[in-house]
């Protein structure tokens, strides 16, 4: 068990599966409009929800949204505390408390200089980077990059990256080759397979099918599944009434086929 409560997904301790899922996610979530009212950017929103979603019945090994201090070396994940004060590895969701616990950090550590002192609150531009996913080697350790299979970001257009966000995320990461930036087209959104993920050096799909056919998992279901699930917590994240309760029953349909998939029990499920 992890520490969403989920059995943990029988996937091998490789990136490229991870990939594979979110992808699934990315081109499911392709269709659903792109901003909301506020701005919001549902299509981001739709994926994140998503893998939490999935994480709930089959634990990935992925994580969203966690925040990093990019002060320290390597960057640190800033996760929530215990009563004793003790860090978990549950990551902090409030961006008001990732800001404190940065300051905090700043000046235990050190004294401020005058120029810091000026800043609000001690904090500049930078100092806190949020990439969209993490994948872990240990579902049940840390995110800190020695438990990192990698940083993934999803791009839909005309996204691109931020300033200095493509260079943070690789000091996340561990390298540049441990970054991997997903698109909709890069997930072979519009070809005939929605989970592919392209790349000149790894076949992911062709190999990640392979590996299940060995374990006895049909990854056609597990596919259906996830977009299910995609589908399903966007409706439920968006809208009310009948709509919510429609894609909560969508998110436990794919949720059943992704167990059956996988040939977990359905209690491990819901």
């Amino acid at each position: 068990m992890s520490d969403t409560g989920a059995q943990q997904c029988p996937l091998d301790n490789d990136i490229e599966s991870r990939l594979s899922i979110v992808c699934s996610f990315v081109c499911t979530c392709n269709e659903v409009p792109n901003k909301g009212s506020g701005g919001i950017n549902l299509k981001q929103s739709c994926v994140d929800v998503g893998i939490q979603r999935l994480n709930e019945t089959c634990d990935t090994g992925l994580r969203v949204q966690v925040p990093y201090y990019m002060g320290s070396a390597p960057p640190s994940p800033l996760l929530l505390k215990d009563a004793e004060g003790l860090e978990t590895i549950e990551p902090i969701r409030n961006f008001g408390h990732s800001i404190n616990r940065i300051v905090r950090m700043k000046r235990d550590g050190a004294l401020l200089t005058e120029t810091a002192k000026n800043r609000e609150e001690g904090y500049t531009r930078g100092e806190l980077r949020i990439p969209d996913a993490v994948a872990l080697r240990d579902p049940n350790g840390r995110p800190t990059q020695d438990n990192l299979l990698g940083v993934i970001e999803v791009k839909f257009p005309p996204d691109d990256w931020g300033p200095g966000q493509e260079v943070a995320y690789r000091d996340i990461a561990g390298g540049r080759d441990k970054l991997k930036l997903l698109t909709p087209e890069r997930c072979s959104c519009d070809g005939p397979r929605q989970t592919e993920y392209e790349t000149d050096t790894q076949p992911a799909m062709e190999i990640y099918h392979d590996r299940l056919e060995e374990k006895g998992i049909s990854w056609g279901q597990v596919a259906i599944g996830a977009g299910m699930v995609a589908a399903g917590a966007a409706v439920t994240y968006f809208s009310a009434g009948t709509g919510s309760l429609a894609g909560g029953q969508a998110v436990r349909q794919g949720a059943s086929m992704i167990a059956a998939g996988m040939g977990l029990g359905t209690a491990a499920a819901w």
